[in-house]
């Protein structure tokens, strides 16, 4: 998917023909992170919970 990073992939895609929406569904796909306080490479074993952003319309479909 064209504007993401390397490390994000398009898990789902959704659209909702009746509602007029898209809703898209992205993936962070490292297992290892960096400690921003010690800069120490750390395994991630826990993610906060889902987020929805509200995005530019894609045709008049809100996304």
């Amino acid at each position: 998917y064209a504007g993401l990073w390397p490390e994000w992939k398009v898990s789902d895609m959704e659209a909702n023909f009746q509602k007029m929406t898209v809703d898209i569904t992205i993936e962070y796909l490292p297992k290892k992170g960096v400690d921003p306080e010690s800069e120490e490479i750390c395994p991630i074993y826990d993610y906060i919970e889902y987020r929805r952003w509200r995005h530019l319309n894609i045709m008049q479909y809100q996304t």
